[in-house]
């Protein structure tokens, strides 16, 4: 089930799940309203004014390998004949290491 099941829940049915206690219900309802469901996507209104869409956690490592690796692609495409072109091929190495460390978490 993913993480955000009980916003989606609560977003699509205004109820609340009756075994929960009166100060998870609070903090519950206090995260929730950052949250906004058109389906069938979610997506939480962040303190910058951005609106981002949440994504399964089994999906996050598919989602950045595809962020960065198009990034990384474009910016080596553009850099092709410049000596930067080693710190951007270190810096794409380390980003693929810190996929790896988190689809372990």
């Amino acid at each position: 089930m993913p993480w955000f099941a009980n916003i989606v829940n609560f977003l699509v049915s205004k109820q609340l799940p009756a075994h929960w206690s009166t100060q998870d219900k609070r903090k519950f309802l206090n995260k929730v309203k950052n949250f906004y469901w058109d389906d069938p996507y979610l997506f939480k209104y962040c303190p910058d004014q951005i609106f981002q869409r949440c994504i399964p956690d089994n999906e996050v490592s598919n989602a950045l390998n595809f962020v960065i690796l198009r990034h990384v692609g474009v910016i080596s495409h553009q850099v092709k004949n410049c000596k930067n072109l080693t710190k951007w091929i270190l810096l794409a190495h380390h980003v693929q290491r810190l996929i790896y460390i988190l689809q372990d978490l």
